[in-house]
């Protein structure tokens, strides 16, 4: 479990959802809720159990962060989710 925070302030918006993980993102997907934000900040320290490609494409940040320690040792964030980033031109 994981809460998950969706702000929007004027044109810009944030999606936050802490260390949910893809199995939180299906439910999220299939909530009907506005997913869609300017940034992203990414989930669960960008491991591979979260940022699903179809959750990144539902948000469709044009941003994301990625919270995690430098040579952390669970390997945050994850190869997998840094490729699949690029493979959305998210940098």
């Amino acid at each position: 479990m994981s809460a998950v925070v969706h702000i929007t302030h004027g044109d810009i918006s944030f999606l936050f959802t802490g260390d949910a993980e893809k199995e939180a993102e299906r439910d999220l997907l299939e909530s009907g809720y506005n997913l869609k934000a300017t940034v992203f900040k990414v989930g669960h320290h960008g491991s591979f159990t979260s940022n699903s490609r179809d959750f990144i494409s539902e948000v469709n940040p044009e941003y994301v962060v990625i919270s995690a320690g430098k040579d952390n040792k669970y390997g945050h964030p994850h190869k997998e989710v840094l490729s699949l980033f690029e493979e959305f031109n998210l940098r």
